[in-house]
């Protein structure tokens, strides 16, 4: 595997934070990006890499847990307000969805980007503890995210934001799938951050089959990860699952996609931009060069690339959640 990690930096040029990673994982697992084919170890794995990596994030605030009423989750859905004590005179609200491919992540694991972001943006992080696959397959993680903005859109003053305060949604990776997917169901949005999103589980694009040879995420990891989510491979095709194959782009809300150069799914993410633009939706993409799948999470460790995003993000917020 070592081979691949030189083959890698032999056709691209990695930021220093993305080789020292990756080499950190290669000297501990053997592999690169994949994880083991065991749902149990994989959520192990993910929280320890993430809670190593993400550090700790200084933030002046509170954190308030809530639960959200739903029709299909007995117990609702737990979220987490974020609340920095410097806020905008109406904050914007982000309502965000942790990565993990469906299958492993939590709040837990996305708690510092949150925090980080609701300090940086002066805004209200409200942070979702949607179902996961194999317990809680398609669509359950949609029904839950769908709920919880619709509930965010009717609480505004309960998380403490103002009445007239905008919503938008925000994700990386598989949170990402879900953001562009609420986007799409949910009217009155101000704004979706994509953040390498998953747009297309059919995974066709050449960047796929590209990295699954270089070794940084293999195809048979990728179908691992979307048998867990899905009952049945015709799944792959409705457009809740895959958003780039939605019929209309023209209600989207405006959108900010950030792509990761090294990254399998960084040829869906100009496919997605290009038919939102197609519909007439304001969409605008920021490739990190030398960034990874991933580095979003981890803010302790990638910190010069989350300076790089947060500096598109902060003013993108700005533009569409403040009035």
């Amino acid at each position: 595997m070592a081979g691949k990690l030189e083959a890698l930096k032999a056709k691209y040029k990695l930021n220093v934070e993305s080789e020292t990673y990756l080499q950190q994982r290669l000297e501990k697992t053997g592999k690169l990006l994949d994880t083991c084919a065991c749902v149990e170890e994989t959520r192990v794995a993910h929280e320890e890499v993430c809670l190593k990596y993400a550090g700790e994030v200084e933030f002046e605030g509170e954190v308030k847990e809530f639960v959200v009423p739903s029709p299909t989750v007995t117990d609702g859905v737990p979220v987490d307000v974020i609340r920095p004590v410097i806020l905008h005179q109406r904050p914007p609200i982000l309502v965000y969805f942790h990565d993990g491919a469906m299958v492993f992540g939590s709040r837990k694991t996305a708690a510092p980007i949150c925090k980080l972001l609701a300090r940086e943006a002066k805004c209200i992080v409200v942070n979702v503890e949607y179902r996961l696959a194999p317990e809680a397959k398609f669509p359950a993680c949609y029904d839950d995210a769908k709920c919880v903005v619709r509930w965010v859109m009717m609480n505004r003053s309960l998380i403490g934001a103002g009445n007239d305060s905008k919503i938008g949604v925000i994700g990386p990776g598989a949170g990402g799938n879900i953001a562009a997917t609420i986007a799409h169901e949910v009217r009155g949005l101000a704004f979706q951050i994509l953040v390498y999103p998953f747009v297309d589980f059919r995974f066709g694009q050449p960047s796929v089959e590209e990295f699954h040879l270089l070794g940084l995420k293999s195809q048979e990891h990728l179908t691992w990860c979307t048998e867990q989510f899905l009952s049945t491979s015709d799944e792959v095709v409705n457009v809740r699952v895959s958003p780039l194959l939605q019929p209309n782009f023209a209600r989207l809300p405006p959108g900010l996609i950030l792509v990761a150069e090294i990254d399998p799914m960084r040829d869906g993410c100009y496919e997605y931009k290009k038919k939102m633009k197609a519909g007439g939706i304001e969409a605008e993409s920021m490739l990190l060069k030398g960034a990874i799948h991933g580095f979003f999470s981890q803010p302790g460790h990638f910190k010069e690339l989350i300076r790089r995003a947060l500096d598109k993000i902060i003013p993108f917020i700005k533009r569409n959640g403040t009035s």
